[in-house]
């Protein structure tokens, strides 16, 4: 089983999480992601897919958007504009 991330939003470049994994019989499980756990993201939205395969090389993938900007509030008038920036990273 593999758990990726819930959806990543940030105003300054980020690196995301490695997906969480378990499996109830193998101990060996890889994962990959594309792209690479450890890259930046930069502006943007970015599509990460991830896998995972046990001993047994049964697979299972998931997949979590990273987007980096800033989120325009909506309602608000020129003279009150704001921009609000969001970090949210769950496992």
């Amino acid at each position: 089983m593999i758990s990726c991330p819930d959806d990543l939003f940030s105003n300054n470049p980020v690196s995301y999480p490695a997906p969480g994994t378990s499996d109830t019989k193998d101990t060996q499980i890889d994962v990959s992601c594309d792209p690479p756990v450890g890259s930046t993201i930069e502006e943007g939205t970015t599509e990460v897919t991830c896998e995972a395969m046990d001993d047994a090389g049964n697979t299972a993938n998931c997949t979590f958007m990273v987007t980096l900007g800033k989120i325009q509030m909506s309602g608000w008038s020129r003279a009150h504009s704001m921009s609000m920036y969001t970090t949210k990273q769950e496992l």
